[in-house]
């Protein structure tokens, strides 16, 4: 990360001073009001007439401008605390959706996409590969969308099934976030977890049966903690059961949602939803099936001996000694010092450890925008530091090529990594602004925030991740990259707006990083070596000790590695139980079948076939199935892109990065032909051009049997 004087960069970021109504909710209109002015005289255009140049470049640069108002708009959805600002955020994000539809519902739009469609391919228009890619997906959406359906009361019905989905997927989204259940447990309860972590639950000390009881949210951090270190199988057992209750106000929305679903698809002429949803992705549904069931062939012998092993560990060690399965670091059953391992990923460290390494793999310098470089921003806008971001805990980068790529500006990373109230409780990339060529010729730079919900540090300690946290960190900032160093036209195929069934990959193949000891042991330093204040407190809990080494010991780091196969297949089956549960429900070939489906039922005996696990007795019962927020953002019939990934990223790790983790020159390959293309439709036929053959769907197994 440079230290060098800030530099001011080309194009100010964004400026946060929106509120419910007076801003956000005006400025929602006001781009919509402005986008169908702009539509209106496009299409004044006869389509026998219609250009790329004349009438669909004046259409993306109007998309342009809206598609950024739009992912403003929603930033606070995700991220506000103040609860009026996030419903006016929800309610923007639907008003531009329905612009969306009626702009897709137009047969203006659709009779010109078609002219200059049919016109480029008798070549009477020469596009390059984004214009080409443009059209072509732009003139098959709206076919998708139902834009030539003519007749009158299917065009209607088709209008009230999209916007039921709509409100159900709103309000599913809506209902996991706001969601604030938890377990009171005693302290006894929660014998083995870590007294850090008991420190920042909240203690019932009023009268009640709850009095001195600890809450345990669901929260990811703290749920997973407790499921992680707490040795009473009891205690586990019965947060589990009560978070699989969790949002069960979602079970009958997504029963609705499902046939909607394949009510949709009918009205559309497709065979099922998923039909529909995977006609423009690298595979098929009928693909993406056959791909998992030999995936799971394939994997299957290497689970069962992993599953038996669980089997025969419980049986050795549980019935003899207060002990978690998950604190065992190899098949030798000795047990993880995990919570001191983890006082050498302070937060803050692994982030700046991070940031080093993307600047070397591809090139990059990302420079913090402290706070005079905030003020400066911001006073050139007339406007107050506060307006630099959401919440003052957020951490805000420039982000340039380095000299020998050109030093070029690429554009601006948040950071907002601590849990708040009303805050998205799972970790992910979000745009916040899409680049893109403006029409002048001049680029628009895109801003890009990483977002993930870690527990604020306690007195004398700063938030500790594990390494499960570090490779997250690293997945999302590789979506972040991908973002940035995008070379595009359009904000429509900016950074990840590529294939679904793609955008995992890039990501997927970074995580291998955080499986290397040397970059672990490079991303180290224990807290005690932060500052004299945390090494003070380290020696007020450790009086007797020796202050520990600076960077994690290699050997520790060494030996973690070893682990990775470690339950590597449970949890891969668990990708693949998911993946299946979502491809089946939305293959239903017309209403009938899907409301003959009990999604509940469905789910649990999928887990239970492909899994192996019988947890409680019957098939019928809890919430999980409609719990995933990925079902109700667009992954449905999509959640296989995360099996794909698994396997596709390691055939590409494998064979480009596996020895070489640092290679700088195969880092800037890698930029070019993958991160910096846009999307064009052609990401499979990108994928073997780096590769130089097809991806190899054994990689996965074969990497088990290491």
């Amino acid at each position: 990360m440079a230290s060098a004087p800030f530099r001011i960069p080309p194009q100010p970021p964004l400026a946060f001073t929106h509120t419910p109504t007076t801003t956000l909710l005006t400025l929602t209109q006001e781009t919509i009001a402005l986008s169908n002015n702009n539509l209106n005289k496009t299409l004044l255009t006869n389509p026998t007439h219609a250009t790329f140049q004349t009438t669909i470049l004046p259409l993306i640069h109007n998309e342009n401008t809206t598609v950024n108002t739009a992912l403003l708009a929603a930033l606070y959805k995700y991220v506000s605390p103040p609860p009026s600002l996030r419903e006016a955020s929800i309610t923007c994000s639907q008003l531009f959706r329905e612009h969306w539809r009626e702009i897709e519902a137009r047969r203006e739009v659709f009779e010109v996409f078609r002219a200059v469609y049919e016109k480029e391919k008798k070549g009477e228009e020469e596009l390059d590969e984004e214009e080409g890619w443009f059209i072509e997906s732009g003139y098959k959406g709206l076919l998708r969308s139902g834009a030539a359906v003519q007749e009158g009361g299917k065009r209607g019905r088709l209008e009230v099934v999209r916007k039921r989905i709509a409100e159900i997927c709103a309000q599913c989204c809506r209902n996991i976030r706001e969601d604030k259940g938890g377990v009171w447990c005693s302290s006894e309860e929660l014998e083995g977890v870590p007294a850090d972590v008991i420190l920042r639950f909240k203690m019932r000390d009023e009268g009640g049966e709850n009095e001195g009881r600890f809450w345990v949210s669901f929260k990811a951090a703290d749920y997973m903690s407790c499921m992680e270190y707490a040795v009473r199988e009891e205690t586990r057992k019965r947060l589990w059961s009560a978070r699989m209750e969790m949002c069960g106000a979602n079970v009958g929305l997504m029963k609705e949602l499902v046939v909607l679903r394949a009510e949709h698809a009918a009205l559309l002429g497709f065979e099922s939803h998923a039909d529909y949803k995977t006609q423009e992705k690298m595979l098929s549904a009928k693909a993406a099936t056959a791909f998992l069931d030999q995936l799971q062939e394939e994997i299957t012998p290497y689970c069962e001996l992993e599953m038996n092993e669980m089997k025969k560990f419980k049986r050795n060690y549980l019935l003899s000694r207060n002990c978690n399965p998950s604190q065992l670091d190899d098949r030798n059953s000795s047990p993880v010092r995990e919570t001191q391992l983890s006082e050498y990923f302070p937060l803050d460290e692994v982030i700046r450890g991070l940031l080093r390494t993307f600047e070397t793999l591809f090139r990059l310098v990302f420079e913090e925008i402290k706070e005079e470089g905030r003020q400066a921003l911001m006073t050139k806008q007339g406007q107050s530091i506060d307006a630099a971001t959401w919440h003052d805990s957020i951490v805000m980068f420039a982000v340039w090529n380095e000299e020998a790529m050109g030093g070029e500006f690429l554009g601006y990373l948040y950071l907002d990594l601590l849990q708040r109230d009303g805050k998205k409780d799972h970790p992910c990339k979000i745009s916040i602004s899409a680049g893109y060529e403006k029409p002048d010729g001049t680029k628009h730079y895109p801003s890009t925030l990483l977002l993930t919900s870690f527990p604020a540090p306690t007195f004398g300690k700063p938030t500790f991740l594990r390494q499960r946290n570090v490779k997250t960190i690293f997945h999302e900032l590789g979506h972040s990259i991908h973002d940035l160093v995008g070379q595009t036209r359009f904000a429509s195929s900016s950074g990840t707006a590529v294939t679904q069934d793609f955008v995992e990959i890039p990501s997927k193949m970074l995580e291998n990083w955080c499986w290397d000891p040397s970059i672990l042991h490079s991303l180290s330093k224990h807290y005690s070596c932060l500052s004299p204040e945390y090494k003070s407190a380290w020696k007020a809990g450790n009086p007797e000790a020796v202050q520990p080494p600076e960077k994690a010991p290699l050997e520790q780091l060494e030996k973690f590695a070893k682990t990775r196969n470690m339950r590597w297949g449970s949890r891969t089956r668990g990708l693949l139980a998911t993946a299946k549960f979502d491809l089946l429900i939305h293959r239903a070939k017309n209403i009938e079948d899907a409301e003959k489906m009990d999604l509940g039922e469905i789910y649990q005996r999928v887990r239970r076939e492909v899994m192996g696990l019988y947890e409680v007795d019957g098939d019928n019962w809890g919430a999980e199935h409609a719990r995933s927020e990925h079902l109700f953002q667009g992954y449905d019939a999509g959640h296989y892109s995360y099996v794909v990934a698994e396997v596709y990223a390691y055939d590409l790790f494998e064979t480009k990065f596996e020895g070489n983790l640092m290679n700088g020159e195969e880092g800037r390959r890698y930029r070019k032909m993958i991160l910096e293309r846009a999307r064009n439709g052609l990401e499979a036929r990108m994928l073997e051009e780096y590769l130089g053959r097809k991806p190899d769907g054994g990689a996965i197994s074969r990497a088990m049997k290491k």
